[in-house]
């Protein structure tokens, strides 16, 4: 669907220089160009109240007030709120974003974008940064932040998620041929929110979807490539 695509004629559109090891692994050189300029007008808000759910990547620009309209909206509908917060809104910290925090369904990042997040808040939740290596205890610290559910990917140590009750861990399903990781985060983040919509909730069988989507990928070159069909 393109018919809310913006262009903005004063800025180039953004572009990326990807290097991918061997091993897989990859180093992005980004320039966000156009990306910057992002804003939601009346038209996009609009769109947004037909979704039932509302999934969130990194932002910038005006990224707040982008922000303060989807958190809006998605309030007035009783829409989910999925959110993986970018390294702008993460060290802006809590005191600026804790309140978005605390109306979201999922907030999902990665190892070292949950102790960034509470380093740059200052809020370790009662936990040493010895303490917080161990997942359990990060997990728990992140979801005392306000979400619902705190979901951390590990690495090759896998993920794991907490609900407030009870902490789900999973291990990296192993890919037939490791070729290129680009976008994998992302991936994971949008199908473990996909999977908690269609199996109700039920953060075990997100899990698995995620991984299992993020496992396919992995063995293609490029952001999309290999991505799961639902049958499958």
């Amino acid at each position: 669907k393109t018919d809310l695509l913006k262009i903005n004629k004063q800025e180039g559109s953004g572009t990326s220089f990807i290097l991918v090891a061997p091993s897989g692994e990859r180093i992005i050189f980004a320039q966000r160009g156009a990306n910057n300029s992002l804003n939601l007008g009346a038209k996009d808000l609009k769109e947004l109240d037909l979704a039932k759910n509302v999934y969130i990547a990194s932002l910038t620009g005006t990224w707040y007030k982008n922000l303060e309209d989807i958190f809006s909206v998605a309030k007035d509908n009783g829409q989910k709120v999925f959110w993986n917060p970018g390294m702008t809104q993460l060290l802006s910290g809590y005191k600026r974003i804790g309140r978005f925090i605390r109306k979201v369904t999922v907030l999902a990042l990665n190892q070292d974008e949950a102790l960034q997040l509470l380093h740059s808040s200052k809020r370790l939740n009662g936990f040493d940064d010895k303490a917080l290596k161990n997942p359990e205890n990060l997990a728990r610290a992140i979801h005392l932040l306000g979400a619902k559910i705190s979901v951390i990917t590990l690495g090759p140590e896998g993920v794991i998620a907490f609900d407030g009750n009870k902490f789900y861990r999973k291990k990296i399903l192993k890919e037939k041929k490791r070729v290129d990781t680009t976008g994998i985060g992302d991936i994971f983040n949008s199908s473990f929110a996909a999977g908690y919509v269609m199996y109700e909730a039920n953060i075990d069988k997100a899990l698995d979807l995620a991984l299992k989507n993020a496992a396919a990928k992995v063995g293609h070159l490029g952001a999309q490539n290999g991505l799961l069909k639902f049958k499958k």
